[in-house]
């Protein structure tokens, strides 16, 4: 791997934790309502597993769970 592929596979959770950081930052300080709070951290999640699914589904990443192992 190198590491222009380290930084392409860290940009996504380093952009979604600084969301995250924000808007835990916006609620606490009642810059956001809860509504809008639950909104975004709802689009977020939905956004990052309906991603891992696909990626299941094109076979680019591994099944959620490994294949049984036959015994000889």
């Amino acid at each position: 791997m190198t590491w222009v592929d380290g930084l392409q596979a860290a940009t996504r959770p380093i952009v979604t934790i600084m969301l995250a950081g924000a808007l835990v930052y916006g609620f606490v300080a009642r810059l956001v309502n809860a509504e809008a709070f639950l909104s975004v951290v709802g689009m977020v999640i939905t956004f990052w597993f309906s991603q891992r699914q696909m990626g299941r589904a094109e076979g680019t990443l591994p099944p959620a769970t490994p294949p049984p192992q036959e015994k000889p």
